[in-house]
């Protein structure tokens, strides 16, 4: 019972994600594009990997290795994560110089 817990725990969080990593990455202006081309994609993978999940599940027949293969998939997606999140805080931060206005305040 704690493993399910711990797994739907990631599985919320990988599956919430999605959409607030498209709402961040991508300007007011073109978040229905970005949004609209997510559902594309994901659907796209649904359809490829849906029927491998399936013949995973027909070739051992058990459904705990299915499930267990589709946790994996998000461990994938959270390692994914986890580099660009240490590349983002390891990378030195770019300092802008402020640019005198032409007419200061008097």
């Amino acid at each position: 019972m704690t493993w399910l817990s711990i797994t739907g725990f990631f599985r919320g969080i990988a599956l919430a994600n999605f959409t607030l990593c498209v709402s961040e990455y991508s300007s007011l202006e073109k978040l229905p594009a970005a949004f609209g081309w997510h559902m594309v994609g994901k659907g796209v993978f649904v359809i490829l990997f849906g029927p491998l999940i399936g013949a995973i599940r027909d070739w051992t027949d058990s459904y705990a290795i299915c499930i267990h293969s589709q946790s994996f998939c998000i461990f994938l997606c959270i390692a994914a994560w986890s580099v660009e999140l240490l590349l983002k805080r390891c990378r030195p931060k770019k300092i802008t110089e402020a640019i005198p206005s032409p007419n200061p305040a008097v």
